[in-house]
């Protein structure tokens, strides 16, 4: 099965949590569920672990444009 990825434009200031709201109003019950069983997978590994930093991967680009 294909991945899905999705990504957004975050401009300095006060963060707007409206994209994550409609993109999980998007997903089916099972996929929530997919979603959430995945997420609790990761926790149990960083909790047997003992882990500090999670290590879940956040990749972030900042884009720096000149004026016109």
């Amino acid at each position: 099965m294909p991945r899905k990825f999705v990504t957004r434009v975050v401009r300095q200031g006060r963060p707007d949590d409206t994209f994550d709201v409609k993109f999980w109003a998007s997903l089916t019950p099972a996929e929530r569920f997919i979603q959430t069983w995945e997420l609790s997978k990761t926790l149990w590994e960083i909790y047997k672990r003992g882990a500090i930093e999670p290590g879940l991967p956040r990749h972030f680009t900042r884009v720096i444009r000149g004026r016109s």
